[in-house]
């Protein structure tokens, strides 16, 4: 939209040299807007906007940018209460088409883990250390533990309905109590390979937890001098497991707090509950086994990428000096 000005400078370039591709070519702008301009010119004598068919605009250029910048600086504001803070006389409903307008709507947060001055340290720390680290990487074996529910509510679910439709057997989610029940399961990955997964039954104390890693380690070739990665779980930090890692004299990885989004195990219980969302599980038997069938069946492919992807997570952390990243 052209200002004042602008026309006016159409305008007084045109009757100067009465060249409309000239003054276009001069002004830097198009030959149909300066033609449109021009025409305007001759036909009224003025170069004012005509008058819109539709509602006058109820807000200025000025209080909108207030609104911008209310909305920036209170994300998480409903836009009742930016409306109370805006003191202009409009609806809810203007403050949503202003700020759609500037590219802002309202999205789920994400969810990310606390962190404090400490944990953005320590990653940070963690994250220089290992910034050189290329082949290192296919050296680690990833592990982690997941729990699956038998009947899972999941918040990104969205249905189409019609007015009067909120009850319709056909648009809710049904939901039971605790999950309906649920599968704890150990795994881990590497380049090239993959453990079975294991159900773990239970609270996972530290015995527990070092029969699964003996079970683990008496039936797979490992990479040579491999490195093994667990996070900080009370069982994984026990003088018990300490005692049996050393004893096998397996490197282990110093782990940052509260850092899933460092492990790429985690994306692939991502890609593992995705692929349950298909499958119809009545019991906690049939979950299993599903669970077991869809763990087999991820591409190796999908495994080694999410591996192979380290250096740059490596490389955000840094960027972000400790803080969250895109993973």
């Amino acid at each position: 939209m052209l200002s004042d000005v602008q026309r006016g400078m159409i305008v007084g370039a045109y009757l100067m040299c009465h060249n409309i591709k000239l003054v276009a070519r001069r002004l830097k702008m198009s030959y149909a807007t300066v033609h449109f301009w021009i025409k305007r010119y001759e036909q009224s004598n003025t170069v004012e906007r005509a008058p819109g068919s539709g509602r006058p605009r109820k807000t200025t250029a000025r209080s909108d940018r207030i609104l911008f910048r209310l909305a920036r600086a209170n994300g998480f504001a409903t836009s009742s209460e930016l409306l109370k803070h805006w003191q202009n006389q409009a609806s809810r409903w203007t403050v949503s088409r202003r700020l759609r307008e500037r590219g802002i709507r309202q999205r789920r947060p994400c969810r990310v883990p606390l962190l404090s001055r400490d944990h953005r340290k320590t990653r940070l720390d963690w994250a220089m250390r290992r910034c050189h680290w290329r082949q290192q990487w296919k050296r680690i074996i990833w592990s982690d533990e997941s729990q699956f529910l038998l009947r899972p509510v999941d918040g990104r679910a969205r249905v189409w309905r019609m007015a009067g439709e909120r009850l319709d057997n056909s648009k809710v989610v049904q939901i039971v109590q605790q999950g309906g029940g649920s599968v704890h399961v150990w795994g881990a990955i590497w380049k090239g390979g993959r453990s079975d997964l294991v159900r773990l039954q239970g609270t996972v104390n530290a015995l527990r937890y070092c029969d699964v890693l003996h079970g683990f380690f008496t039936s797979v070739v490992l990479p040579v001098h491999s490195i093994f990665q667990q996070d900080n779980a009370p069982a994984h930090r026990s003088w018990l497991t300490s005692q049996f890692l050393e004893d096998l004299g397996l490197q282990v990885l110093p782990w940052p707090a509260r850092s899933p989004d460092l492990n790429p195990i985690e994306h692939v219980w991502d890609i593992l509950g995705r692929r349950m969302k298909s499958r119809a599980c009545l019991n906690l038997r049939e979950l299993w086994d599903a669970l077991r069938e869809e763990w087999s069946s991820i591409p190796q492919e999908d495994l080694d990428n999410l591996i192979l992807s380290m250096p740059r997570r490596v490389g955000q952390v840094i960027d972000k000096r400790g803080g969250h990243t895109r993973y």
